[in-house]
């Protein structure tokens, strides 16, 4: 049961026909914080010899950074996965929705979109709890990664923070129940004091250094059912020893959280992404799986 961007409802049942029945627990609430990854399937035997290459290489970054933590994270877990368009010789498959970019190349500006064709998700932990890393390639090679968690809390409706072009990153703007600047938690976050995107790396660069490109967004918050919600932050490579930024996520993700606390009323808690997210689409598989099970 999750909620259409276009129209923000949701379809739910008539309280009178559950006849006193206590109300089924909606899949999204089923799905594990911890060990989420299980019920995905490794898709890496669908990869090609240079995709399982730049996942090798990007896993073996993942590990030197939480091996420079000194043990506060470590991998558990790691999936590979086939999302978008593969173009071999005879053609390409259809592909999946990407992220919108405005970028700048030698020649001028240029629009288009990210597509990722093949991710890698890592579960890591930290101190017994997980939070995921997804790294995906396009085109122009290793795109934007994102980091998501699930955690306690009451989010009343989704918000996330958005750019406001190529050049007003600084003056983004929170997006809540009621588009920009709309909504209780919109509001909050413009004036809240906890740093919730402090340190994004805003500007992408392509591997072959011939392209840039700024976020179209850089966090969000999505319900999870009334009592959980999933944290998201899109950020390009970091600097210094933790490329991926594994201690800065774990930062923002505190800041949110303790955000979330204060914030904590009920409403409709309805589950949406405002803005495309390879978080989303894992777990809409993993609440397909679950929704198998049943």
């Amino acid at each position: 049961m999750v909620s259409c961007p276009e129209c923000g409802d949701m379809f739910r049942m008539p309280e009178e026909a559950l006849g006193g029945a206590e109300p089924v627990r909606l899949v999204l609430e089923l799905i594990p914080a911890l060990g989420m990854l299980e019920l995905i399937e490794d898709q890496s035997g669908r990869l090609g010899g240079e995709a399982l290459r730049a996942q090798a290489c990007a896993l073996a970054e993942i590990h030197g950074v939480c091996g420079r933590t000194g043990g506060m994270v470590s991998v558990a877990a790691k999936r590979s996965l086939v999302v978008g368009e593969e173009r071999g010789e005879g053609g390409g498959e259809e592909g999946g929705a990407g992220e919108d970019w405005e970028g700048e190349w030698e020649g001028g500006w240029a629009r288009g979109v990210m597509a990722a064709r093949h991710v890698l998700v890592v579960e890591l932990t930290s101190y017994g709890t997980s939070f995921y890393l997804v790294v995906g390639w396009g085109e122009l090679g290793r795109l934007p990664h994102e980091f998501f968690s699930i955690l306690p809390g009451r989010l009343a409706h989704p918000v996330a923070l958005r750019a406001e072009g190529m050049e007003g990153f600084g003056r983004g703007k929170w997006v809540g129940a009621r588009g920009f600047g709309g909504g209780l938690l919109a509001v909050a976050a413009e004036r809240s004091r906890e740093r919730m995107a402090e340190g994004t790396e805003t500007r992408w660069f392509s591997e072959d250094g011939m392209m840039a490109a700024d976020l179209g967004w850089a966090v969000q918050g999505v319900p999870l059912g009334p009592e959980r919600f999933v944290h998201v932050v899109q950020t390009a490579a970091q600097g210094g020893d933790d490329v991926f930024g594994v201690r800065w996520y774990l930062e923002r993700q505190r800041a949110f959280y303790e955000f979330a606390v204060r914030m904590g009323v009920p409403d409709t808690h309805e589950c949406h992404f405002p803005f495309a997210s390879l978080a989303g689409r894992l777990l809409v598989m993993a609440s397909d799986a679950l929704g198998c099970r049943e």
